[in-house]
């Protein structure tokens, strides 16, 4: 994950209170501050929007890149992409 801040204690205080939000239960990495983002990841250098997430087959490749969020509020938006998210996760897991 990207902060906009470098200070550790407070980029992770943001980054425990995202996974706790969103009950993600996945490991989530600080990489830093959002200024150096297109330098450690050149693949998103065309890619304005956050959040976005970044989807790794067991190997660590890039298999997919997604922009934006559709958050509860938003309906059969929300269930769609959290569907997709899962068949997607599932479908790596077991190659």
């Amino acid at each position: 994950m990207f902060e906009k801040t470098d200070e550790f204690s407070k980029a992770t205080n943001n980054i425990r209170r995202f996974a706790n939000f969103t009950g993600v239960k996945y490991p989530l990495l600080f990489a830093g501050n959002r200024k150096n983002i297109y330098t450690l990841l050149p693949q998103l250098e065309k890619i304005g929007g956050y959040p976005t997430t970044l989807i790794l087959d067991k190997k660590g490749n890039i298999h997919k890149i997604h922009t934006g969020f559709n958050g509860p509020a938003t309906g059969i938006y929300y269930v769609k992409q959290k569907e997709e998210f899962e068949r997607l996760i599932y479908l790596l897991l077991e190659d």
